[in-house]
Order: C-alpha cells, then structure tokens, then sequence
C-alpha cells in the first residue's frame, strides 16, 4: 500500500492558503498576498472545511481559528517552513568557491 495516499488525494496549496489565513487573520489580505482572489481564497477554505470536517475559521473582528484550526497550523508552520528551506536549497545551490570546478576572476 502506499504510504503517500492520503498526500495523492490531497491538493497541498490548500495548506497554503490556510496558513496564510491563520497568519494573517483575513481572507482579503490572505488573497492579496497570494495573488489570489478573495473568492478563491474562500472557495478554499470551504473545499479544506469540507475535507477536514471543521470549519477551521470562526468569523468575528477576524478569523480566528477553531482548535483544530490551531492544532493544524501548529504542525504545518514549521512543516511547511522545512520543505520551503529544503526546496530553496535544492532549487537555489549557493555557491561553494571551495567545492567549484569553475574558474573565478
């Protein structure tokens, strides 16, 4: 059986989204900051309530998160910031002049 099934039936941005509405509090200024429209930041969230059986969010002066909202950002902050960092790395090789075959001038 494969380990990953839960990941294959799941579209990862959605956690995307989420954090970025649990950092910041608000579908608006989470939709600005990820280009999105607020009404695809919302048809997300609504998607990922449907899928984790919680509203997530709790509407008032600002979204505040439902404990399994929290519980949910609390492992996928530093979850998310591992995989950005390892992606960067790969993605973005720094330069190690003592490593290179390369000529320096």
């Amino acid at each position: 059986m494969d380990t990953l099934e839960n990941l294959r039936k799941f579209d990862l941005n959605k956690l995307i989204v989420f954090m970025a509405v649990y950092r910041l509090r608000s579908v608006s200024k989470a939709a600005a900051v990820l280009g999105l429209t607020q009404p695809a930041v919302s048809n997300t969230l609504s998607s990922l309530r449907l899928t984790l059986g919680d509203e997530l969010f709790v509407r008032g002066h600002s979204m505040m998160p439902t404990r399994k909202g929290v519980m949910l950002a609390e492992v996928l902050a530093p979850t998310l910031h591992a995989i950005d960092s390892v992606l960067g790395a790969v993605m973005n090789p720094a330069v190690n002049p003592a490593s290179s075959s390369g000529e320096f001038q």
